[in-house]
């Protein structure tokens, strides 16, 4: 019994890798955006969280994790939705980023040229009621130019 124990737990685990690697594989395929973009924003919210709760951290976020503070928390995010927004918007002027990667048989190597979707060309939206207000009266356009997939 214990055999096909180990044979199962060996193929759970081989099927959770496995597939976990293939749509890693398949998403970079589509495009270099959809890996860079949230694996930085992982690493930029960890970074600023623990900066802002190294320097201004005073109230405890939770038992289990004591240095963890709700200063590093809340500065960790709004960190990470400016960072995002930037280097999203950054990233998707350039097609080297937002294009699929391609085997071209006539060139004999993988080419990256495209269109880019609608969802990496910028796109104009009027701002909602109480905003456009505001704006108007501060001399501002009621819309904002920006990529989709920033939002």
């Amino acid at each position: 019994m214990k055999q096909f124990s180990l044979f199962a737990w060996t193929h759970v685990t081989l099927l959770i890798v496995v597939t976990q690697s293939y749509f890693i594989m398949q998403n970079l395929f589509e495009g270099l955006i959809w890996f860079i973009v949230p694996v930085s924003m992982i690493i930029c919210n960890d970074v600023m969280a623990y900066m802002f709760g190294f320097f201004f951290g005073k109230t405890p976020l939770i038992k289990l994790s004591p240095k963890k503070t709700w200063e590093g928390f809340i500065g960790g995010w709004i960190s990470t939705v400016i960072f995002g927004m930037l280097m999203s918007h950054f990233m998707c002027q350039y097609n080297y980023f937002v294009c699929p990667m391609a085997y071209s048989e006539s060139l004999e190597k993988v080419t990256m040229d495209c269109t880019p979707s609608p969802l990496f060309q910028l796109t104009d939206y009027n701002l909602p009621g109480p905003l456009h207000s505001v704006a108007s009266l501060l001399g501002f356009p009621g819309k904002v130019t920006m990529y989709p997939f920033v939002l």
